[in-house]
Parts: C-alpha cells; structure tokens; sequence
C-alpha cells in the first residue's frame, strides 16, 4: 500500500437496524475499491460484530441503549489511530472502481496544507469557488452543509471536534454548522467540481444537468428507510447481488398535504430557534476549551 493510504483509516457509519445493507456495500467495496481495501475499515455499528472476508473491519461499538448517532462516530474516531479518515454512509453503494489517483492527491494536500480539514468528493452546490487544488472547489464559511456526511476524506482530528456527542446526522449537517463556521472559521474545507469525478456512486446520490450546475436532485439508494430499487437495481443484478425488497419495504415518493407541509418547515424553524437558544451557553464553552487546546498544542509545539 502506497505511503499516502498508510494514514487512512476507512469509517463507515452504519447501525444495526442497517445490517442488511452491510453484505451489499462490502461486495461493492471490495470489488470496486482498489487499493483502499488495503486500509484498516471501521464499521459504526450499535452492538452487532461483522466481517467481510479480504476485508480488516472492526467494528469498536457496543451499547447496551440507543446511543446518539455524534457519540457512536466519536467513539470509532477516537479507536482510529491513522490521521485521516475517509467517510462513509452504508447506501453509497460503488458501481465502478474509485479513482485512486486523485484519492492520493487529496491526502497529499492535507499533508503539506494544515488548514485543509477535508476534501468531499461529491459536488455541492453552494462550492463553486475555485481552489488552487486541481478539481476542487471552496466551501466557504456560512455556506449549507459545510460540515456534511457524504464521502469525503477527513483531518480525524478536526471532524472528531466538529462533533457534540448528542447530536444527530441531521443535527450536526444543520445546526452543527452554526457552532462549527465559529471554531473552524480558518479552517479549509473543499468539494470536488461538477466536472469531475472520485466516488463513481453519481447514480445512487447525486444527479445534476451540466447545462444548468445549481440544479441538483438528490437521490439515495435507501430513503426513509426504504429501498429504491431504480438506484441500485441494475448494480445488484450485474455483481449478483440478490435483495428480496419487499423484506424493508419499497420507497414510494409522495408529496404531503399542504397542511403538513406547512407544519413540518415551522417546527424546523421553532427547533432552529429553540437550538440557538437552548444550546448558545453550551457552544459558548465548547468554543472556549477547543481554543484552550489549540493554545495548548501551539504551546507544545514551542517548547520543542
């Protein structure tokens, strides 16, 4: 394994209640990912064990209780001992082999540019400033979802302490990007051009018309829970992949009753306000002793 994929560690969040993906994601994993099924894979899971074989999964949760989604990612960042991390969500199933080429060159950058935290490889839309990093654009700060779940290869250390521990996905790509635009406000965070490509899974997430960049549909392989088939059908069939659907249930987009819909974006914004407010002492600290271990660590490095 070439010295750039020696500090990565593969983390792929999952839970038990997804295990039946676990088979499906590996088999694609392993066939299409190159020489990063050479890298150490930490699973996020609750309390089930799971191997996969060719593949070194481990898999450092175990909870007696429904623990928070931040907490259990937390828990697998602090049993890694590589410095970057690349991350991963359980339905982003490969459908061709992942370009390793530009891979290597996103963890050289993060090795010679210490303010470069991540580089997401998928395009977002609110990134459309070009960077000096060939295929990458800026996210800047106070752009949505700076801080997101999608693939992309992290600064362990800095993703670890973007994190509350009783956050959600959700609340952590929301209201986490609040807190975070405050304590990593010089820091770099960068996402791959709409021309390009790294993670060949464009079928099953993001889909978007080159004659028009800022118009983005979002799909995924699973939705609410359920599968969509048209995502990842043919992929299956192709690699032998059987999925009995019917067992998790078939996604059937419907729009909601306007009432509905008027009452679900209300109750986002009375729990963005109520976050704000709720958790304002809360971040206030959390900011405060991230500073102090930043002072700490440039104190360190001083005395040496």
């Amino acid at each position: 394994m070439k010295k750039e994929l020696a500090n990565l560690t593969i983390l792929v969040n999952s839970c038990d209640a997804y295990s039946d993906l676990w088979d499906p994601f590996f088999k694609l994993f392993k066939k299409y990912g190159g020489e990063l099924t050479n890298c150490p894979i930490v699973l996020n899971t609750e309390k089930t064990n799971y191997s996969y074989p060719g593949l070194n999964i481990s898999c450092p949760n175990y909870y007696n209780n429904k623990e928070p989604w931040a907490k259990r990612v937390k828990n697998c960042l602090n049993s890694i001992t590589t410095d970057y991390v690349f991350f991963l969500i359980d339905d982003f199933f490969l459908q061709a082999n992942v370009r390793i080429d530009i891979f290597k060159q996103a963890i050289q950058w993060l090795n010679k540019n210490p303010n470069a935290i991540c580089f997401n490889f998928i395009p977002i839309e609110s990134a459309q400033t070009p960077s000096k990093f060939e295929n990458f654009c800026e996210l800047p700060v106070g752009a949505p979802y700076r801080f997101n779940a999608q693939a992309a290869i992290w600064r362990k250390e800095d993703l670890n302490n973007s994190m509350l521990e009783q956050e959600s996905a959700w609340d952590w790509e929301v209201f986490g990007n609040f807190r975070n635009d405050v304590i990593f406000e010089n820091k770099k965070i960068y996402a791959i051009s709409f021309d390009s490509q790294i993670i060949p899974y464009n079928y099953n997430f993001v889909q978007y018309d080159k004659s028009n960049r800022n118009k983005i549909v979002v799909i995924s392989a699973i939705m609410r829970g359920k599968w969509a088939p048209k995502i990842v059908d043919k992929c299956f069939k192709e690699n032998g992949i059987n999925v009995d659907y019917s067992i998790r249930g078939i996604y059937n987009k419907s729009k909601k009753p306007f009432f509905k819909r008027v009452l679900f974006r209300l109750s986002i914004i009375f729990k963005t306000k109520s976050y704000k407010l709720r958790k304002a002492k809360e971040q206030q600290e959390y900011i405060e002793k991230y500073k102090m271990f930043v002072t700490d660590k440039l104190n360190e490095k001083t005395q040496i």
